[in-house]
């Protein structure tokens, strides 16, 4: 289990790890080793969107920022499908990195010379 601090200013927001609420900003949180996906939730007014972090024993700090909600109308107001979207391609490229359980049938056997049927010989005619 790692230890990870998110931090977004001086903000106290939820911290969703993997689509699932796992706590608040600004406290440790234990998280599983491997490939993560952070995200605040909504209302999006912060950046980066996401991150996509490999968590170890060490601890870590993550760090998002907040957005002036002035200057950044557009990004506020951007529709929660997109976001999804996003979000979703996101924990697809971390489950393509998962390794999948090995299957015995997965890979044919290769044949070795004292596996492979001896050729057939043509008979010369004289």
């Amino acid at each position: 289990m790692g230890r990870v601090i998110v931090t977004c200013g001086d903000e106290t927001r939820s911290v969703f790890i993997d689509n699932q609420n796992q706590g608040s900003t600004g406290t440790a949180l234990s998280v599983p080793e491997g490939m993560h996906v952070f995200d605040l939730g909504q209302p999006p007014d912060y950046t980066p969107p996401f991150q996509q972090v490999a968590v170890g024993p060490t601890p870590m700090q993550i760090a998002f920022t907040p957005m002036d909600a002035m200057a950044d109308v557009e990004a506020v107001s951007a529709p929660f499908a997109s976001r999804a979207r996003t979000l979703a391609r996101a924990r697809k490229r971390v489950a393509r990195k998962r390794p999948s359980p090995k299957n015995k049938m997965s890979k044919p056997k290769r044949r070795t010379a004292s596996t492979k049927r001896p050729r057939a010989r043509k008979k010369r005619t004289q």
